[in-house]
């Protein structure tokens, strides 16, 4: 299995933070409390290969030692559409095309102005500037730019 690059950890982390935030704006605390879990170990994991680990990060959880009970997935993990979406991201190619890495920031940058974020958020959260989201949301058709 294919390593998994550090920016995609990052930005992974990055959306179940921002749909944990969302969650609790919305003040629905019950789905919030499901992200958590699911952060916490992102961040560990972005921690860790931030801190240079020499350790490879891989999609697969290390095998727990015999003694140990084996452990299930709970809160978001154990829903059926995470754990869809995580055996899509394992079994997807992971390739360093800067051509479908440019199309999958403007697919998350036209989800959140659909979503209803402002440009102002939505550039904060990418790291793009308020005038690059307004282009990219204009031409996507999502948000108030784009309609």
């Amino acid at each position: 299995m294919a390593p998994i690059s550090p920016d995609l950890l990052n930005d992974t982390l990055s959306l179940i933070s921002l749909a944990r935030e969302a969650a609790l704006a919305k003040g629905n605390q019950a789905q919030a409390d499901r992200f958590a879990p699911v952060a916490k170990e992102l961040h560990s994991l972005v921690n860790e290969t931030r801190a240079g680990s020499t350790k490879t990060v891989n999609a697969t959880p290390p095998k727990p030692a015999a003694s140990a009970p084996p452990t299930t997935p709970t809160g978001v993990m154990a829903e059926s559409g995470f754990q869809t979406l995580l055996a899509a991201s394992q079994s997807k190619n992971q390739t360093a095309d800067p051509l479908s890495a440019a199309l999958e920031r403007n697919r998350m940058v036209s989800a959140m102005g659909a979503g209803g974020m402002s440009d102002l958020d939505i550039a904060r959260q990418m790291g793009m500037t308020r005038e690059e989201v307004r282009v990219v949301l204009s031409i996507g058709g999502g948000g108030r730019y784009g309609r």
